[in-house]
C-alpha cells in the first residue's frame, strides 16, 4: 500500500516526523506531500488556485527519515492531497495519512481543521484515510499518537474504508496509561472554542479550551478529556438527500 502523509503544521513538524518514522516500519510504501509551512484552520480549501498564479513546490529532505520521498507545497493539506492523487507528484497513493496535529480534533468544529481536511480530501478522491491528534505543545505526545495510527494502518486497506476518514484523538500520556479506545460521536463543542471580536477594521480571534464541564461526556471531546483515545468515522463521499420536495416547491414557486 501507497501511504501519503500530509499535515496542517507544516513539513518540519515534529507531529509529521513522529507519523512517518513509525510508518516507515510497517513495510508499506511511504510518501510525504505536506505544507511547506503552518496552515492550521484550513479545512478541506485549496486556497489561492483559481488565478493561474502557480503553487511553489519543492523536493524537501526529513532529517530522521531522509529516504522516504517528500515535497512541501505553499498552499494548504487540501491542495497537497489533491495534487499528490492527481499524480502529480509520483504514483497516486492508495491512502492518506494526515497528522499527527498538536491539538485535538473533536466536535462539530473539526471541520474547519487542515489536517481532517487533509484526510477528508483523499476520502472524496475515493481513498481511505485518517486524521490523528493528540494535544499541544509542548506536552504533546506524538510518540503514542503514532502507537495508536501504527495500530490502526491495516484498517486503511479494507475495501470498506474508502472514502472514509478514521478521525483518531489521542490523550497525552504513556501508552500503558490509556483508558481505552471509544467511539466518539461527535459533540456539539469540541476541545477547542473561538472567540471572535470585531474592533473597527480588526477581527480578532482567540482559540480557547473549552471548559471540561461544557463537554458532554460521551462525546468524542469528552471522552478523549477522560483519558479514552477516541475513533470517530468521516464519510468523505457527500450523501444526497431526497429533494422532491423542495423540487416540487420550487416548481409551484416558478410558476
Amino acid at each position: 500500500m501507497r501511504i501519503l502523509v500530509t499535515n496542517d503544521d507544516g513539513i518540519d513538524a515534529p507531529g509529521l516526523a513522529a507519523l512517518v518514522g513509525i510508518l516507515v516500519t510497517t513495510g508499506h510504501e511511504v510518501v510525504v506531500a505536506a505544507p511547506s509551512g503552518e496552515h492550521s484552520g484550513s479545512g478541506t480549501a485549496l486556497a489561492g488556485v483559481y488565478d493561474g498564479t502557480p503553487v511553489t513546490v519543492a523536493d524537501h529532505v526529513l532529517p530522521a527519515t531522509p529516504s522516504v520521498p517528500a515535497v512541501s507545497i505553499d498552499a494548504p493539506p487540501g491542495l497537497a492531497v489533491l495534487s499528490a492523487c492527481l499524480g502529480a507528484f509520483g504514483a497516486a497513493p492508495d491512502a492518506v495519512i494526515s497528522g499527527i496535529n498538536a491539538g485535538p480534533n473533536t466536535g462539530r468544529s473539526l471541520l474547519f481543521s487542515g489536517t481532517v481536511g487533509g484526510a477528508l480530501t483523499g476520502a472524496l478522491l475515493g481513498r481511505s484515510a485518517m486524521a490523528v491528534s493528540c494535544g499541544f505543545l509542548p506536552g504533546a505526545r506524538f510518540d503514542t499518537a503514532a502507537r495508536i495510527a501504527l495500530a490502526a494502518v491495516p484498517l486503511l486497506a479494507r475495501p470498506e474504508m474508502r472514502g472514509t476518514v478514521l478521525n483518531l484523538n489521542v490523550p497525552d500520556v504513556d501508552l500503558d496509561q490509556i483508558k481505552g479506545i471509544e467511539n466518539g460521536p461527535l459533540g456539539r463543542r469540541g476541545k477547542i472554542g473561538y472567540s471572535i471580536k470585531r474592533t473597527g477594521s480588526r477581527l480578532a480571534v482567540r482559540p480557547y479550551l473549552t471548559d471540561p464541564a461544557d463537554l458532554e461526556h460521551d462525546s468524542d471531546a469528552g471522552l478523549l478529556h477522560a483519558g479514552y483515545v477516541t475513533a470517530t468515522l468521516l464519510r468523505g463521499a457527500l450523501g444526497e438527500l431526497d429533494s422532491a420536495p423542495v423540487t416540487d416547491l420550487l416548481r409551484r414557486v416558478l410558476s
